[in-house]
C-alpha cells in the first residue's frame, strides 16, 4: 500500500473521486499516482498516466472540467547524509471529461511551500497556508499564511492582499456553497474565507 496526498472529487461530484500522489513505503520516495474511486460501483484502480512530478504534501482544488494539484515535496536525496526538503511551486491540472493530465504553465509564484489546504468555490481555487521551503531540516520548519487563488476562467493565479488571520502552517480545508475553512493541525485554529468578497476571519 502506499500513501495518498490529496481526494479530491469533482465539483459538483458526478460519482468519482481521485486519489492523487503521496509517500511511497518506509519513506522511500514520493509517487505520483491517480487512483479513481468509483461511487456506484464502490472499486479503486489507477488511472493510465500519472502527475507530471511525483509529489508528498501537495494541495488539490477542483472546477467542473479540471483538477488542480499544486505545490508539495519533490523527489530528493533523502540519505541520511542529505535531509534537505526540497518543495515546488508547480502546479499539475486533470482533465476529468477524459481523464488525462493537461499542460498548466501557472504557478504558486515564488512561495514553494508543501502540507498547504486546498479548497474551492465555484469560480476559483484556494490554496492556502503551509510550509515554506526549501528547509535545510524537516524539524526546521517555517509557516506560511499566504493564500492564492486560481481563477477558473482564466486559469490566472494571483496572490490575495491578505494574510490568514492566524497562520495554519501546516493546514486542511473545506468548503461550504458560501466559505471555505482553513484549519491548521499546529495552532488547532480556523480561519474562513467569505467567496463573495474574499475577507478572512
Amino acid at each position: 500500500s502506499i500513501s495518498v496526498s490529496n481526494s479530491l472529487a469533482q465539483q459538483p461530484s458526478v460519482g468519482r473521486t481521485l486519489a492523487i500522489s503521496g509517500a511511497n513505503p518506509i519513506w522511500s520516495g514520493y509517487h505520483g499516482q491517480i487512483d479513481k474511486m468509483n461511487h456506484v460501483s464502490q472499486t479503486i484502480a489507477p488511472l493510465e498516466f500519472t502527475l507530471g512530478i511525483p509529489r508528498w504534501g501537495a494541495a488539490a482544488g477542483s472546477s467542473a472540467n479540471k483538477a488542480f494539484v499544486a505545490g508539495g515535496v519533490v523527489p530528493q536525496d533523502i540519505s541520511l547524509t542529505s535531509s534537505v526538503i526540497v518543495t515546488t511551486n508547480s502546479v499539475e491540472a486533470i482533465l476529468w471529461d477524459t481523464e488525462s493530465r493537461v499542460s498548466f504553465a501557472a504557478t504558486l509564484g515564488v512561495l514553494a511551500r508543501f502540507h498547504l489546504a486546498g479548497t474551492q468555490s465555484t469560480a476559483k481555487a484556494y490554496f492556502a497556508a503551509g510550509v515554506l521551503g526549501p528547509l535545510p531540516s524537516p524539524m526546521d520548519t517555517t509557516f506560511s499564511g499566504s493564500i492564492q487563488t486560481l481563477t477558473f476562467s482564466s486559469e490566472a493565479i494571483s496572490t490575495l492582499g491578505s494574510l490568514l488571520p492566524t497562520i495554519a502552517g501546516i493546514g486542511s480545508a473545506c468548503n461550504s456553497a458560501t466559505k471555505a475553512f482553513i484549519v491548521g493541525s499546529i495552532n488547532r485554529n480556523i480561519n474562513s474565507i467569505t467567496f463573495s468578497n474574499e475577507s478572512l476571519t
